[in-house]
């Protein structure tokens, strides 16, 4: 896990790097940087040493003007081998995930945007080689202002870029996507977005085209999570908006071996707290299957998922107590159930349960859930806007299975049954017929 900090290290700010064994237990943990300001971006694992490359923009390093982008080379043991401010990238911004890549000689390729002239902000790519030497630098975007960007390698052997656009398109923002050769040459490009604000935060390639996820402003009520799949040619195949009546965004995306998309992010819709880490699963086709939420009453972020071959999902983020601290949990594969036992710590009440049962249902059904502890639960009937219809149950529950008996006077459509806990809030969809 990379992330920043002010607990540890000798600047203002700076980069810390955790590693941790299988069932989440810290191996080692190292601080990089210097006096001042040094954000981590991104790491990357490295091959054939099993290394990692760090991203990072500092202002501790010369020359001092602004930030810089600067590349940190460590062993398997979090030991630093070499160390670079990269030329050209003054004043770069980058996002906080996958902005760097391996390439097939040895060295890396780092997305980020930064302003240049005449007047506007671009996409900047790096080329540099595995001593951190560079080797060339390029520039995308349009006449306007364009940032990102994430970077993702794609099967065909050329590479994806991800951000957004304020010179492209038809709204005032829109996703941006740039399939580009291992020499930087643009392939295509694919614009997507409404009237409004849009941003892919995260990219993906996907067995069937690319997913971009991040926030819209041009569909739904207020700043909803924004999901966008397009083909291998970069031709729109469907985008949809996800969220209640607040604000979402969303920060990570993966495929499952059922060619579903497990999504991760943050909510103020939803949830226990200010901001809760939040997880979508939809179908195929963009459309909704599941959604639970992560968190306690303060603030509660969710920032990347990756898949852990045979073992599940692995999800990072930020949790807080009295401080944010990183935080890690790991989901079973291709399904939202938790894994109780790693995280039964941080919410005190965990509760699990498969849905209404049956469903679609006419008017009769049952609700079977289980509870780790004694707790208040609040279990509701929402539509899919996130407004409460019904409450079936309020009140205290002891730990274990419980069953409810529920008939529906509900009229015919799509909805959400919820479960919420002072500490967990778990919903499934369900349809009345």
């Amino acid at each position: 896990m990379i992330g920043e900090s002010e607990s540890y290290g000798p600047g203002i700010i700076s980069t810390l790097v955790i590693k941790c064994d299988a069932l989440g237990n810290i191996q080692w943990q190292s601080t990089y940087g210097g006096q001042q300001f040094d954000l981590p971006m991104a790491i990357a694992q490295t091959s054939p040493d099993n290394g990692y490359i760090l991203a990072t923009t500092s202002n501790s390093f010369a020359p001092p003007e602004g930030m810089n982008l600067r590349l940190i080379k460590i062993n398997s043991n979090g030991e630093e081998v070499w160390s670079c401010i990269v030329p050209e990238s003054n004043g770069i911004s980058i996002p906080v995930n996958e902005c760097i890549v391996q390439t097939e000689d040895g060295g890396f390729l780092v997305a980020g945007s930064a302003w240049k002239d005449p007047n506007c902000n671009q996409i900047l790519l790096f080329k540099v080689d595995s001593n951190g030497e560079l080797v060339w630098h390029k520039e995308f975007g349009s006449p306007g202002d364009d940032y990102g960007a994430i970077i993702q390698p794609t099967t065909d052997g050329n590479f994806i870029l991800g951000g957004y656009t304020y010179g492209l398109g038809s709204g005032l923002c829109d996703g941006y996507m740039i399939k580009i050769s291992p020499e930087g040459e643009e392939i295509w490009n694919s614009v997507v977005g409404g009237a409004s604000f849009d941003s892919y935060h995260y990219i993906r390639q996907v067995s069937d085209g690319y997913i971009g996820v991040g926030s819209t402003q041009s569909y739904g009520a207020s700043e909803q999570g924004f999901v966008t799949k397009v083909n291998e040619d970069g031709t729109l195949v469907w985008s949809n908006a996800f969220g209640g009546n607040n604000n979402e965004g969303f920060e990570g995306v993966i495929e499952t071996v059922n060619k579903e998309y497990v999504i991760v992010g943050t909510t103020n819709s939803y949830g226990n707290g200010m901001h809760d880490l939040i997880i979508y699963k939809i179908s195929n086709l963009g459309e909704f299957v599941a959604m639970e939420t992560y968190g306690g009453a303060d603030e509660d972020f969710g920032t990347s998922i990756q898949e852990i071959p045979n073992e599940g999902y692995i999800v990072g983020g930020t949790f807080s107590e009295t401080y944010l601290d990183f935080h890690a949990i790991l989901l079973e594969c291709d399904t939202l159930v938790t894994n109780t036992s790693n995280i039964e710590g941080l919410f005190g009440s965990i509760l699990s349960f498969d849905g209404i049962n049956p469903n679609p249902l006419i008017k009769e059904s049952k609700i079977d859930f289980s509870l780790q502890k004694n707790s208040t639960i609040q279990l509701s009937v929402l539509n899919i806007d996130g407004s409460i219809q019904e409450i079936i149950y309020e009140g205290n529950m002891e730990s274990g299975e419980h069953s409810i008996n529920y008939n529906s006077s509900l009229k015919t459509g799509v909805y959400l049954l919820r479960i919420k806990t002072p500490f967990q809030s778990v919903m499934k969809k369900f349809i009345k017929i």
